[in-house]
């Protein structure tokens, strides 16, 4: 950890041991800047509302901080591009949506797809929803590098990743306010493209997290399974979220959550949010119509949501400042 200039620096790179060289490997690791708060969204399953919850994030700090940026990340999707979750982020909040090289491969050989529609902040967004690698399969990341081709390794998405995420911080990243998020695919265990887990792959990052919960049958379980994998990887989670699916699922992963003792970076039990249940569909999809009472009915649990990540990210960096100062407290 460095500080410099007000702003606090963390290197993820790891000493190589001594002894003979060996042969060359993708190195994971790099000097990332922490001053701009960047959370990383898992989900305790598939199909939990991580996209749409995500969603509601950036359009609360894209709302709320009109000086300030937000970057939503999509390492890798499949079911590309009639799926795409950062189209939908953009549609959401009127932003803009890119791609890297290897998602824009598959927009150049396939058909036009009708863009999601602009639901609540269309005028003059600060919003950046990016793609970065995509598959047009709807299956599991490592299954449609099988059924497709076009391989890409862990150490290609970590590299991406640093370097939007560097970008960010060079650049709209330092307007106050800005934030970024980066979005899994699936559950906290699901594989990537190359087959390892995400949570093993993307820990290298040593970002923050918010938990999505299942608040389906079935879903308390995978929820704290969830979350104990994350946290026994060293993974800070600020809070786990729900959406009430009339179970009353966030009650008994509070509970547990107390029970056992888990805590988020500043000490306190980590707080568990539940959102309004979704509108029914009555169609493949929820009308756009449908979904904007529903960001709007959950607007103060948005505001809540940021919150919490703004003051977890304030006490991340004064923890990471006086860790040299407590440890020589602690070991001398």
């Amino acid at each position: 950890l460095r500080m410099q200039g007000g702003r606090a620096w963390i290197s993820t790179k790891s000493t190589p041991p001594s002894g003979p060289k060996k042969a060359p490997e993708v190195e994971l690791g790099c000097i990332q800047d922490l001053s701009v708060p960047a959370y990383v969204v898992w989900g305790a399953g598939t199909d939990v509302g991580k996209t749409l919850i995500s969603a509601g994030i950036c359009e609360y700090f894209s709302r709320v901080n009109k000086d300030g940026a937000v970057l939503f990340l999509k390492p890798f999707q499949t079911g590309y591009p009639e799926d795409s979750d950062a189209d939908t982020v953009a549609g959401v909040c009127g932003g803009r949506s890119e791609v890297g090289d290897h998602a824009q491969e598959l927009l150049l050989a396939g058909e036009e797809v009708t863009e999601f529609p602009c639901l609540l902040n269309p005028k003059d967004s600060n919003v950046v929803a990016r793609t970065e690698y995509a598959w047009s399969q709807p299956v599991s990341p490592h299954l449609a590098v099988q059924l497709e081709g076009r391989a890409v390794t862990d150490g290609q998405i970590i590299s991406s990743l640093q370097k939007s995420l560097g970008k960010f911080a060079a650049t709209d990243g330092k307007l106050p306010g800005s934030m970024a998020l980066v979005e899994t695919a699936g559950a906290v265990n699901s594989p990537g493209p190359a087959g390892t887990g995400q949570v093993d792959m993307l820990r290298t990052l040593r970002l923050p997290g918010i938990l999505i919960g299942d608040g389906r049958i079935g879903g308390i379980s995978s929820t704290v399974c969830a979350l104990e994998s994350l946290l026994l990887r060293g993974v800070e989670i600020s809070c786990v979220i729900m959406i009430d699916q009339g179970l009353q699922n966030e009650a008994a992963v509070a509970a547990m959550v107390s029970q056992g003792g888990f805590r988020s970076v500043s000490g306190k039990t980590m707080p568990v949010i539940v959102l309004p249940p979704l509108p029914r569909r009555r169609q493949a999809r929820i009308t756009a119509q449908a979904l904007r009472s529903w960001f709007s009915a959950s607007t103060a649990k948005f505001k809540k949501i940021a919150n919490i990540m703004q003051s977890e990210h304030k006490e991340r960096l004064a923890q990471l400042a006086s860790a040299a100062e407590r440890t020589e407290k602690m070991l001398w």
